[in-house]
């Protein structure tokens, strides 16, 4: 995720992960089940996010990993005092 972050597409708007949380059970490997993953974003307030950026993270762990992905991604927007 972090690769994909650094992407000329992404890189400009200099998001980084706060948290990566990833969910199952010790079976799901073996049932083929997905595999639950959170991550959290953090944002700069005034940046705006691409619309398909879940989708296209969901497609790149899933190429990655070759496991079947269930992705939530969470924004959280900083702001910052001098």
């Amino acid at each position: 995720m972090t690769a994909m972050l650094e992407d000329p597409e992404y890189a400009n708007i200099k998001l980084s992960i706060s948290t990566v949380t990833v969910d199952y059970d010790a079976l799901d490997p073996l049932l083929k089940k997905p595999v639950n993953v959170s991550i959290t974003i953090n944002r700069k307030s005034y940046q705006q996010v691409p619309q398909d950026i879940t989708s296209k993270a969901d497609a790149h762990l899933t190429n990655v990993t070759g496991k079947e992905i269930n992705l939530r991604i969470s924004f959280v927007e900083l702001q910052t005092f001098p």
